[in-house]
């Protein structure tokens, strides 16, 4: 729970990114997309 707890914002970012590269579908987060171009992590910002 903790490393869910110190990514979240990277995880709430990454999948911001994705759901709006696909359209407003739904979307399944892997560990690989974390490291993808262009799924760049939001700077400064908390969840």
């Amino acid at each position: 729970m903790s490393a869910f707890d110190n990514g979240r914002a990277r995880i709430r970012s990454v999948g911001a990114e994705a759901i709006d590269q696909n359209g407003g579908k739904g979307v399944v987060l892997h560990g690989g997309l974390f490291g993808v171009d262009g799924m760049e992590p939001d700077r400064g910002t908390t969840a």
